[in-house]
């Protein structure tokens, strides 16, 4: 009888939710392999663009053009090479001047996280590396994601 209580007891208690498969996207944002020379590299990128739209209009209303997805932001770049010329410059394919900027803001977040399981497309060694080198990349970072 015990038995049969304890199956009839493991049968109603509720599985934790599967996780969903990640998208391609996601596992090529979890595959990045974060370092001060990659993270400098995309920094710099966008502090070019950021400084070339100061002084061209045109270019900025391109770039804040909304992208709702990955794949309109890697379409939106392959569309505009005026604005892909920055991050080409630093030896980035449109896909990795999309998705390295999202793996690298939900890996900043996640990085002050215990539990990442609300950061899917972040793996454990980018959490980490943004813990460790924080101080380092706050200069790198300034301005890149924030408009100071």
């Amino acid at each position: 009888m015990r038995a049969l209580l304890a199956a009839v007891l493991l049968l109603l208690t509720p599985l934790p939710a599967l996780a969903a498969p990640l998208t391609p996207d996601q596992v090529t944002q979890r595959g990045y392999v974060f370092s001060l020379d990659l993270i400098q590299r995309y920094a710099t990128a966008m502090k070019a663009l950021k400084a070339a739209e100061a002084k061209d209009p045109a270019l900025k209303a391109i770039a804040e053009q909304e992208a709702d997805s990955p794949a309109a932001g890697i379409a939106k770049l392959k569309a505009h090479p005026e604005l892909f010329a920055f991050f080409k410059a630093q030896g980035f394919t449109e896909r990795d001047a999309v998705l390295l900027s999202v793996a690298i803001v939900e890996a900043s977040f996640a990085a002050g996280e215990h539990d990442l399981s609300a950061f899917p497309a972040v793996s454990p060694q980018q959490a980490a590396f943004m813990k460790a080198h924080d101080a380092q990349l706050r200069p790198i970072l300034k301005g890149v994601f924030t408009s100071e």
